[in-house]
């Protein structure tokens, strides 16, 4: 039997003289390796005014972008921008192959890319449009699946602060209207290009912006109003109970991640016990934090409150824990007590919870000490037939993104591999699978989920 004969190639044999920057124009897949793993990159090179506009694309980042560069050829090599560094990589014009390397032990990376096919992404209708609510307007962007409707839509509601249509926010809704899904997302009254003040904002304002949207949304032509649901992130978990609650307009299903199901104080009050001792801090740290907290809900604007509330400031700077304040929330005078955001956004859904039948999916982080499992966990699980509940192991609050960083799996034989910087499928797989199940998408979508 013949067997394949495999040839080791030299470069310099192959290459009578340097490469050029033309030479290097195209679209590559290629896998960054190091310490016994790897990562799937692809990366589209096209001639710019100075040297190479580099395209870059992360599979494991899912729907996060990654920031356009641009890349140089010198002595027929190229140093190619690559998210954690700068690689140089030399080309094998004949097969259509690049490799080189970046770094410094014991995390140096080495780089091997092909040319490739590039697979033409599924299309999404974006379209910025400007939504009122009240006597404000709220700046959003709307994206669609690029085949004919109508489609089951996501409201965006977002957590707290000044939240934009950051890239992550509009990369999640393109990444969803290519699964079938349409989506809304706005930058919060006082923030971006919307109008309003968030730093006056109430709960019921926010509400009345994600309701507002929710309207819209279920007023486009191409969008199925009986298959519109939210999905929440952190604080926006409040808004979603109350407009669940409410009904008006519909809310057919709701995604909350790593967000709260009790009442706000009780939230903070949680947070503070779960976070500083996860932290290592004690008993007088708790107490202190949560005595701070309670006087941001319930101080009158006396000189001996704030006193008080001063001295626990300096309690926290000495103990350490005035890392953990949220300084957005602090008043600058004894008056300004009642602007507090806690004031502002003091909600407790107990009422609202006994209305809500709508479908529901609860993430939430194993590690979170922001919203602990072990209480937010017991509203969904009064309903089970309603409501599905899903924790995370080694999650952390927010969508959680695994950092670069070199790992030794517990009990394990095997040597300590880098683990890459991405976004955990764990959370987005189960997410968009569990909206799909809820859904019906438009007969003219592409490709079928059941």
């Amino acid at each position: 039997m013949l067997l394949p004969c495999i040839a080791l190639v030299s470069f310099a044999a192959i290459q009578s003289s340097d490469p050029v920057e033309s030479d290097y124009v195209g679209f590559w897949r290629g896998t960054l390796w190091c310490n016994g793993a790897g990562q799937v990159f692809e990366v589209e090179l096209s001639p710019a005014e100075q040297g190479l506009s580099v395209k870059t694309t992360l599979p494991d980042w899912i729907f996060f972008p990654v920031d356009d560069s641009t890349a140089r050829v010198l002595d027929g090599q190229i140093q190619l921008p690559l998210v954690y560094g700068t690689a140089t990589l030399q080309l094998d014009r004949e097969r259509g192959e690049m490799r080189g390397s970046f770094g410094a032990s014991p995390t140096r990376i080495q780089v091997h890319a092909k040319r490739a096919i590039q697979t033409p992404a599924l299309r999404v209708i974006e379209r910025d449009v400007r939504i009122l609510s009240g006597e404000i307007e709220l700046a959003a962007t709307c994206f669609e699946p690029g085949w004919p409707g109508p489609h089951p839509a996501v409201v965006w509601l977002p957590s707290r602060g000044p939240i934009t249509r950051s890239e992550d926010r509009i990369g999640r809704g393109r990444w969803l209207a290519r699964l079938g899904i349409a989506s809304v997302v706005w930058d919060k009254r006082g923030t971006g290009e919307s109008g309003g003040d968030l730093r006056a904002a109430t709960f019921d304002d926010l509400v009345g912006d994600a309701r507002s949207a929710l309207r819209w949304l279920g007023d486009q032509e191409s969008i199925d109003a009986n298959q519109i649901g939210l999905h929440a992130s952190s604080a926006g978990g409040w808004a979603a109970i109350r407009l669940a609650a409410l009904q008006d307009p519909p809310v057919d299903f709701v995604v909350t991640k790593m967000s709260p199901t009790t009442s706000v104080r009780t939230q903070q009050m949680e947070s503070w016990a779960s976070t500083l001792l996860a932290a290592g801090y004690g008993e007088r740290a708790v107490q202190d934090a949560q005595e701070w907290n309670a006087l941001l809900f319930d101080a009158e604007p006396t000189d001996a409150e704030w006193k008080r509330y001063r001295e626990l400031l300096d309690a926290a700077r000495t103990e350490g824990w005035v890392e953990f304040l949220d300084f957005d929330d602090d008043p600058a005078t004894r008056d300004a007590f009642p602007g507090a955001w806690v004031r502002r956004h003091d909600y407790d859904p107990a009422a609202d919870w006994e209305k809500i039948r709508t479908p529901w999916l609860g993430i939430f982080g194993g590690r979170d000490t922001i919203v602990p499992l072990a209480t937010n966990r017991l509203r969904l699980e009064e309903r089970p037939a309603e409501r599905s509940l899903l924790s995370i192991p080694g999650i952390e609050h927010g969508f959680g993104e695994w950092p670069l960083e070199l790992r030794r799996p517990g009990d394990s034989a095997i040597d300590s591999y880098l683990v890459w910087n991405k976004l955990p499928v764990e959370i987005w797989e189960p997410t968009v699978r569990w909206i799909w199940s809820q859904v019906t998408l438009s007969p003219s979508a592409p490709f079928d989920v059941r």
